[in-house]
């Protein structure tokens, strides 16, 4: 976690990409269909106004192939 900074923005997409791919793993390998689209929601400690974050498969796959 980054500390002292105020955008937080990167760090959130980031983790909302990484709980996508990690969420669609785990139910492939349980045999559930994996989902084509996930909002994360998120809250940022600095604020109390809800940013959803629509992460979908096509960048989540780019992000995984580097």
């Amino acid at each position: 976690m980054v500390f002292n900074t105020s955008d937080h923005e990167p760090e959130v997409i980031a983790e909302a990409f990484a709980a996508y791919q990690h969420i669609n793993q785990r139910w492939e390998c349980i045999g559930l269909s994996t989902l084509n689209t996930m909002t994360i929601p998120c809250i940022a400690v600095t604020g109390m106004c809800p940013t959803f974050y629509p992460v979908t498969r096509k960048p989540g796959d780019a992000v995984v192939a580097g």
